[in-house]
Formats: C-alpha cells, sequence, structure tokens
C-alpha cells in the first residue's frame, strides 16, 4: 500500500470519527434543549399530573399539559391507520402476486416498492400541505387586491397589489 493510499485512508477513517462525534453531540444537545424548554412544566406539576392528566391546554392561563391525551389520541390515529392499512394491503398483496396478469405486476411491483421506499414524513407533509391549501382549493381565481397597507396608507408591501390566487366560494 503506498503512503498516498494510506494518508487517504487516514483521512477517511478520521472525517467518519469526526462524522459519528458530531452525531453525539447534536443528539446530546437536541436533549438538552428538550429538557430545558420542559423543566418549567416538571418544576410546576406534579409527574402523576403530568402523566395520568387528561387536560391538555397549552395556551390557558396557567397553560396545562398531559400525557394521557397525546398518548390516547397517538393509539386511536394507529388503531385507525391498522384498520384501513391491513385489509388494503394483504388485499393488494394477493391480488398482485394472485389475480394480476403478468403485465399488471410488472407495473404495479416496482409502483409499490417506489411508494414503499418513501418515508411516511414525507406522505404526512405532503397531506399536511394539501389540507393547509384549503377544501376550495380547487377552485382558485385570480384578483388584483388593492395597493393599501394594514394601517390605511396607499403603500402594501406585502401584497404590493399584484395578483394572489384566492379561494373563491363555489360560484353556483
Amino acid at each position: 500500500m503506498s503512503s498516498a493510499q494510506r494518508a487517504w485512508e487516514w483521512f477517511v477513517g478520521k472525517v467518519i470519527q469526526l462524522s459519528g462525534a458530531m452525531a453525539i453531540v447534536f443528539v446530546i444537545l437536541i436533549f438538552a434543549f428538550l429538557l430545558r424548554d420542559a423543566l418549567p412544566l416538571v418544576r410546576s406539576a406534579s409527574l402523576r399530573e403530568i402523566l395520568l392528566g387528561d387536560t391538555w391546554l397549552p395556551t390557558s392561563e396557567p397553560p396545562k399539559f398531559s400525557m394521557l391525551p397525546l398518548l390516547l389520541g397517538s393509539l386511536y390515529v394507529t388503531v385507525g391507520a391498522l384498520i384501513i392499512a391491513v385489509p388494503l394491503g394483504l388485499a393488494t398483496a394477493a391480488f398482485i402476486s394472485e389475480v394480476a396478469p403478468r403485465w399488471i405486476q410488472e407495473i404495479l411491483k416496482p409502483t409499490v416498492e417506489i411508494l414503499a421506499s418513501i418515508p411516511s414524513v414525507v406522505f404526512g407533509f405532503l397531506g399536511l400541505a394539501d389540507e393547509a391549501a384549503g377544501p376550495a382549493s380547487s377552485r382558485v381565481r385570480w384578483t388584483r387586491l388593492p395597493d393599501v397597507g394594514p394601517d390605511g396608507d396607499a403603500d402594501n408591501r406585502l401584497g404590493g397589489g399584484g395578483c394572489h390566487p384566492l379561494c373563491a366560494d363555489d360560484p353556483a
């Protein structure tokens, strides 16, 4: 092995070590920031109240936090997803492997594999973005907003008087 190759391997090894150390430091920092933000809650409420309380009102004064509504909500969503996904997944797998003609199998198998490779968080983000667009997002009209700012003057820096999409009411 030449000295250039040895030097390159040493360099790559150090980069890998640095990357691993940085990952550990980042995890520790994330934990520290979460702990810093959670300490006021832990000081203001008992552990029993935090774990078994039934109220989640983060915007009330004083705020009330408990884990039970979060855990039950996660459980409800998980069970609902399983009720939908398991029969649909089994039916799809049975169709692709047993019923579908060969040419459909050649299309569906790679499609399912590609969809399975996309993290579910991406699908959640796309669903959230679509939901944020509103139910009338398919009925978009373009209109010219007046050149009037929020304080009534004629200088609207946010809108600029340009064309903006607004969700229209159903014209029917």
